[in-house]
């Protein structure tokens, strides 16, 4: 938000192309792990944990779609 301004970020967002959002959108967390050919557990406590879990695995290869690193409990 302080790089680009909001207007701008909206004006050119395309759900397909987001590296994230589009997976999710499609398949859920499922998506993800397909997708992305992520190791996962057998069961989570429901899909807001696997997709925490799946969003996690993913926060080096997306910095830039899945920051603060915080958010995930993690150190910048």
């Amino acid at each position: 938000m302080w790089k680009t301004p909001l207007s701008k970020i909206i004006a050119k967002y395309d759900i397909n192309e987001h590296p994230i959002c589009s997976p999710l959108i499609k398949g859920g967390p499922s998506e993800l792990v397909r997708r992305y050919n992520l190791n996962h557990e057998e069961s989570y406590v429901d899909e807001c944990h696997m997709c925490y879990e799946m969003r996690l695995k993913l926060i080096d290869k997306f910095p830039e779609f899945l920051c603060p690193k915080q958010v995930y409990g993690l150190d910048e």
